[in-house]
């Protein structure tokens, strides 16, 4: 990937079970870039970091009048909803599913 001198580079990556996109961008020096954080079924936005820094559990990010390269990271976790401690009959059955989903 070649990048002029006037351009500069965000670099993108994710843990599991969801992305960003764009997926990486080359800016114009002192250009914006909106990047949304999606999780995938069954999982939410656990925390963004931007330049190793937390933003916490946002969805979309823009970073604004680029001069420098950046990153943007995300990480996802399982999503804790009604339905799931409708499927959990007991405190047993809920812990034995948050062992086995933990990880994915």
């Amino acid at each position: 990937l070649g990048i002029l001198d006037s351009e500069k580079l965000i670099k993108v990556s994710s843990g599991d079970n969801g992305s960003i996109t764009p997926t990486s961008a080359v800016v114009s020096n002192g250009g914006s870039q909106t990047f949304t954080i999606i999780p995938d079924s069954g999982y939410k936005v656990v925390d963004v970091l931007v330049d190793g820094v937390s933003q916490g559990a946002i969805t979309s990010y823009t970073f604004s009048n680029v001069t420098a390269n950046h990153t943007i990271h995300a990480e996802f976790g399982v999503k804790l909803n009604a339905e799931v401690f409708r499927d959990c009959d007991t405190i047993g059955k809920l812990a034995d599913y948050l062992e086995e989903h933990k990880n994915g």
